[in-house]
C-alpha cells in the first residue's frame, strides 16, 4: 500500500523541483566547505522506503539527526576539535516510485570507518529496514566535486537550467513531500555572509573552439 501522500510528512506540500536559491546555495556550499578546510568528501546515496507513517523527507531528517548526535559524541571522545556537521543534500523520487537521498557530507578521515558502519543502522532505525543495496558511500574526488554538485541538483527548476548550465544533467526527479534539498547551517547563506565569502567565478558552459 502506497503511503497517503501529504500525510506522511505532516501535511508538507509537494515539490517537483529544487528552487533557484537552494541550487545556488548548494553550489556555494561546495566551494565554502573546501575553502574552510572541510571539503565535502563522501557521497552517500540512500534508498528510502516510505510507509504509512513516514515519507522520504521525514526518514532522511531522522538520519541527519542521528548523524549530528553521533558526530557530536565521537568528536568529543576522539578529537580535540569539535567537528561540526557539514553537508548538502537532495531528495529524488524518479517516476514517483524510487525515493532516495543524495547526500554529500564532510566526515573527518579518522571517523569515516565508523560513519560507514553506523549509516546502515541509522537507515534501518529510521525506516525499519536497510537492504543490501540501500546504502552506498563513495569518496568524492575534489577535482570533480563541482561536476558531482551539478548531478545532485539535476532536478533544479527548469526555468533556471540554462542559468546554472545544467542542460546535460537536468531531468525530472518526481514528487517529494517536504523539503527536497538543503545545506547544513555550517555551510549556509548566513554563515557565508558573515565570513564575507566570495566564491570564485566558474564557467560551466561549452568552451569555445
Amino acid at each position: 500500500t502506497r503511503p497517503r501522500r501529504g500525510k506522511t510528512d505532516r501535511g508538507y506540500r509537494p515539490t517537483a523541483h529544487i528552487n533557484r536559491r537552494v541550487t545556488q546555495s548548494i553550489f556555494r556550499a561546495f566551494d565554502y566547505a573546501k575553502a574552510i578546510g572541510t571539503p565535502l568528501n563522501l557521497y552517500v546515496v540512500l534508498n528510502l522506503r516510505e510507509n504509512v507513517g513516514k515519507g522520504a523527507a521525514t526518514i532522511f531528517a531522522d538520519i541527519r539527526h542521528r548523524y549530528r548526535d553521533w558526530l557530536s559524541y565521537i568528536s568529543r571522545k576522539q578529537s580535540d576539535v569539535l567537528a561540526r556537521p557539514a553537508y548538502i543534500y537532495t531528495l529524488e523520487n524518479p517516476g514517483d516510485v524510487h525515493p532516495h537521498a543524495n547526500w554529500a557530507v564532510h566526515i573527518p578521515v579518522e571517523f569515516q570507518d565508523n560513519f560507514m558502519k553506523k549509516l546502515p543502522l541509522w537507515l534501518a532505525r529510521a525506516q525499519g529496514h536497510c537492504g543490501t543495496n540501500d546504502c552506498d558511500v563513495q569518496p568524492i574526488n575534489q577535482d570533480y566535486a563541482k561536476k558531482l554538485a551539478k548531478y545532485i541538483v539535476k532536478a533544479t527548476d527548469p526555468a533556471f537550467i540554462d542559468h546554472f548550465h545544467l542542460m546535460a544533467e537536468a531531468c525530472d526527479q518526481g514528487t517529494i513531500y517536504g523539503k527536497r534539498a538543503g545545506v547544513s547551517p555550517s555551510l549556509g547563506h548566513a554563515v557565508r555572509r558573515i565570513a564575507q565569502f566570495r566564491p570564485s567565478r566558474r564557467y560551466y558552459g561549452p568552451r569555445a573552439a
